[in-house]
Formats: C-alpha cells, sequence, structure tokens
C-alpha cells in the first residue's frame, strides 16, 4: 500500500482550459489556471492509500489466454485489469460494468490514478 501526502489533479473545464489541483491529504489547494473555477474530483479525493496491482497481470486476459499492453488496478475492489491500449480493454470495461470509478496505474514507475465519471487524472 501506498499513502498519499500530496498530488496533483489534471482536468479540463466544460471550455477545456486545462486547470489544476494540488491535492493534500488534509484538504485540497485549489490552483486555477487560466481564471476557471471547478470542482475538485471527489472519487479521487476519497482514495487515501493506492491499492497496487497484486500480480502484474490481467485477471480477465491470462482467463481467455490473450495478451495485454499496460495493466491497470480498481482502486475499489484491487482487480488488475489491461488498459484501453489493449485489445480487450477489460479495465474500461469492468468500470463500466461495475461502477468502480478510480483505477491506478499498475506499470513499473508511473504513479498516477484516473477517475472514470469525471475524466480527471492525478499523479502522486
Amino acid at each position: 500500500m501506498c499513502g498519499i501526502a500530496s498530488f496533483t489533479f489534471r482536468c479540463q473545464a466544460p471550455n477545456r482550459e486545462h486547470l489544476i489541483v494540488n491535492v493534500h491529504r488534509f484538504g485540497v489547494r485549489h490552483r486555477i489556471v487560466k481564471g476557471n473555477p471547478m470542482e475538485s474530483c471527489a472519487h479521487i479525493e476519497a482514495v487515501s492509500t493506492v491499492t497496487p496491482a497484486k500480480h502484474h497481470e490481467c485477471e480477465e486476459c491470462v482467463k481467455i489466454g490473450s495478451n495485454w499492453v499496460h495493466l491497470r488496478t480498481c482502486q475499489t475492489c484491487g482487480v488488475t485489469l489491461c488498459c484501453d491500449s489493449s485489445r480487450n480493454r477489460h479495465a474500461t470495461k469492468h468500470a463500466r460494468a461495475t461502477s468502480h470509478p478510480v483505477i491506478a496505474s499498475a506499470e513499473p514507475g508511473e504513479r498516477w490514478l484516473y477517475c472514470y465519471p469525471d475524466d480527471a487524472f492525478v499523479e502522486y
């Protein structure tokens, strides 16, 4: 498990201007880029500890004998599945089927979270 002390939240406002928010364990400090207000992503804020991959393989691809490109770990249930660059796109299918909103990259050296409903990306 990896605790999040602080990370940066990047998203696009409805008018597509980029916004950046610095998120800290004890609250959110907004830094607005290009002068637009924004709401933070409650799904990402709810992740206090990042759940890492138990195994570095797509659980669904293993079952069907398929390959994957990159791996993502669901932050709700901990399942590790393949990314959208993979043929089967199991992580996105899982998020849609279960309404589990946040995934983390399971790739070595990558430290980020993504929220499907809010299209929000955070590096930590």
